[in-house]
């Protein structure tokens, strides 16, 4: 094959990753809000926009689905939909204290900081909800891609026994920040798998 041509079938298919590439851009979808939603994936189902969530829903599995923070009263209607029962936050209000009480969900409030990451104890906490309280779980931050979706490694390492790899992958996918959010990973990682007293209840 002469050398010429070889540089053109390069310059091809370099131009074809190119076209695909934008084009992949070009199809990215945004929420009312301005966040992009993330790709498909076999190990998640994106849900996408629900009134009165902010952002988007994840579901991870029929128990633990992950999102944007209530914003208005018809959220109450998108969550009772989706069957959950419970909601785990990392930054709770008073008026999602009264929004919660007032539409019969379950409220466990969890704070924590994504520079500094979980303790023990909040991690902990966290996994005694999801394994023992009433589910389906709505887990949710601000716009749900950052500390909720660190609180979804969790899910994935302590519950459903991924790989950490594996659920950083993940938590990248599906919008979270992996150099914002290293020190709440790396806490995750660190951590020692807690101990419990109880097994998960059957269903």
């Amino acid at each position: 094959m002469k050398p010429f041509r070889v540089v053109e079938m390069v310059v091809v298919v370099v131009v074809a990753v190119i076209c695909a590439s934008c084009a992949g851009v070009a199809k990215e979808k945004k929420t009312a809000d301005g966040v992009f939603l993330p790709p498909p994936g076999r190990s998640y189902e994106v849900l996408g926009e629900r009134a009165g969530l902010r952002g988007f829903v994840v579901k991870y599995d029929d128990r633990f689905y992950r999102g944007g923070a209530p914003r208005t009263s018809a959220a109450a209607k998108s969550l009772k939909n989706l069957g959950i029962k419970t909601v785990i936050s990392v930054r709770p209000t008073s008026w999602e204290r009264r929004f919660c009480k007032r539409n019969g969900f379950a409220l466990v409030e969890i704070p924590f900081s994504s520079t500094s990451g979980l303790s023990f104890k909040e991690l902990k906490r966290f996994l005694d909800v999801v394994r023992l309280g009433k589910g389906p779980f709505y887990v949710h931050s601000l716009y749900g891609a950052q500390r909720a979706g660190g609180l979804g490694v969790v899910y994935r390492l302590h519950v459903q026994g991924w790989r950490y790899e594996d659920a950083i992958t993940e938590f990248g996918r599906l919008g979270g920040d992996l150099l914002k959010g290293n020190a709440m990973l790396e806490s995750v990682k660190d951590a020692p798998a807690p101990n419990f007293s109880r097994p998960v209840p059957a269903e």
